[in-house]
């Protein structure tokens, strides 16, 4: 049985040759109800692992490989699966795709490049920004809720 870490397009495309044992995971409503409702239920799960919760599910089903087509900062996951790949002995795939940050993005001077999640929900330039723009996906979009109001999300 594989394990499939999912929710992106890269999901999607992994599909087209994936084996038929497969149980796909995804950390958001959302990612359920999208992939349920194209892979069918009984194929997706909706669980954000820890290292404990991954190595006790890896056991359970039986899975002799996990394929990772997370979002390209789904940093957390990648490295438990990672981890537990490696003290269970079992095979990690990498299939995201490589994002790469265009050097005019870069060098943009009025970036601000926050050091973890409450760093930037508590940023200064939040509070001055008059139309910010949140790519961060919904898991921590909780922390922003007081600059919601005008922010492109």
């Amino acid at each position: 049985m594989q394990l499939i870490l999912g929710g992106t397009s890269d999901t999607h495309r992994y599909m087209k040759d994936c084996p038929k044992k497969y149980i796909i995971s995804v950390a958001t409503d959302y990612g359920y109800k999208l992939f349920s409702s194209l892979y069918g239920a009984n194929k997706v799960k909706l669980v954000r692992f820890d290292n404990n919760l991954l190595a006790d599910f890896i056991k359970q089903e039986h899975i002799t490989s996990i394929v990772d087509t997370t979002h390209p900062f789904a940093t957390e996951i990648t490295k438990t699966a990672k981890l537990i790949c490696g003290e269970l002995g079992i095979r990690y795939t990498d299939r995201k795709r490589f994002v790469d940050i265009p050097d005019e993005c870069k060098n943009y001077e009025r970036k601000y490049i926050a050091t973890d999640w409450t760093d930037a929900a508590g940023a200064s330039i939040l509070k001055v920004a008059k139309n910010p723009l949140f790519t961060i996906g919904s898991k921590n979009i909780h922390l922003f809720t007081p600059y919601l109001k005008n922010a492109v999300v």
